[in-house]
């Protein structure tokens, strides 16, 4: 049964009304989203986190904490609000033990619509809105948006999904000057639960003056997928691939929905 148009409204409505991400790549959430979705009333936990194990150390600056050698974790729950939406927060922190050094990281809320998979057969579809603010330490201490459609399909061992993001700051000298940061993910289930594949994360630039490949950020990351298990992992290392991007980086995503 589809669901009550007005309910379908009222997702919309919100979403809009709160729709995040920078005019770069995301430095606390690296994630392809598949188009999983929280039941209705069931909350759910996820621990992101990464380490720039070889990146940028000259502030371009002053005040600004370079990206080289800092973990960030984000902690974002979740709560299944309709069969096909979903909404999340994430806290975001960054530290360099190193440098002595420990920085919020800014906040974000998110609200997810996903078409109920009995209606999309081997495809899912879906939209992401996000709205949050950063801290001017890590960048941008700027209101930004984000909207990400969901795109997936599966057949036999194969999966792949695609997030063709488009995100813009709201406030600051760049607002409503959208920028295009894509990304996708190809895996193969290699048994046991376990899956293995590659992700790829562009920052291109803002739309109608993108920047040379050079000046762009494009990261691959080489990564294993915990299948049907208790809980959800996903473990990679990441290469960057321009002159712009930090050249390796390892993430981890744990989470449970209960």
């Amino acid at each position: 049964m589809a669901p009550p148009v007005s309910r379908v409204a009222l997702a919309l409505l919100v979403t809009f009304a709160a729709p995040s991400v920078a005019q770069a790549l995301d430095i606390f959430e690296i994630q392809v989203y598949e188009g999983d979705i929280n039941q209705p009333g069931q909350p759910g936990l996820e621990l992101h986190t990464n380490f720039i194990a070889a990146g940028r150390a000259q502030a371009t600056f002053p005040g600004e904490s370079v990206p080289d050698r800092t973990l960030h974790l984000t902690l974002e729950p979740s709560f299944g609000v309709l069969p096909f939406w979903e909404l999340g927060a994430y806290l975001e922190f960054a530290t360099a033990p190193g440098r002595s050094q420990t920085n919020f990281g800014g906040y974000k809320l998110r609200s997810k619509l996903v078409v109920p998979h009995e209606r999309t057969g081997r495809f899912t579809l879906g939209l992401n809105f996000e709205v949050g603010r950063g801290v001017a330490v890590l960048g941008s201490d700027s209101w930004d948006t984000e909207v990400r459609p969901i795109i997936s399909w599966w057949r036999g061992r194969w999966f792949v999904a695609v997030n063709p993001i488009i995100g813009w700051a709201l406030t600051g000298d760049t607002a409503a000057a959208p920028a295009l940061e894509p990304c996708a993910k190809v895996r193969f289930d290699a048994g046991h639960q376990v899956g293995v594949g590659v992700e790829y994360y562009a920052g291109l630039g803002r739309l109608g003056s993108m920047p040379s490949f050079a000046e762009q950020q494009h990261v691959a990351y080489l990564v294993g997928d915990l299948l049907d298990g208790p809980v959800e992992l996903n473990i990679g290392i990441g290469r960057g691939l321009s002159a712009a991007t930090d050249a390796w980086t390892v993430k981890a995503i744990v989470g449970k929905t209960f």
